[in-house]
């Protein structure tokens, strides 16, 4: 295995798609790591069911993310390098307002 130099990733973008997105937070940290090492890069896919999360990530980044993944045909997926996804955190905001 070589190791890894800025900038080298044969010169390919690096294409991500951002599951489950949120309001952007596994896209932000992304977008700070490969701006430290020249990395380019492109999201080309990014989804949420919450529509309040989808609002906040367009004011955030300018693109609305599709919604429910359980709805979405595979084939409109576009091709990609990495896949993020963002775990529920649902389950600890609904503790959270119930231990009070």
């Amino acid at each position: 295995m070589q190791p890894f130099v800025a900038g080298s990733f044969g010169g390919k973008k690096i294409r991500y798609i951002d599951l489950f997105c949120g309001i952007g937070g596994f896209r932000v940290a992304a977008m700070q790591v490969f701006e430290k090492y020249g990395i380019d890069s492109e999201c080309v896919f990014s989804c949420d069911i919450d529509s309040y999360a989808r609002e906040a990530y367009y004011g955030n980044f300018g693109e609305r993310p599709a919604g429910d993944l359980t709805k979405i045909e595979t084939d409109s997926i576009p091709a990609h390098d990495l896949l993020f996804a963002g775990f529920p955190c649902h389950s600890s905001r609904y503790h959270s307002f119930h231990l009070a």
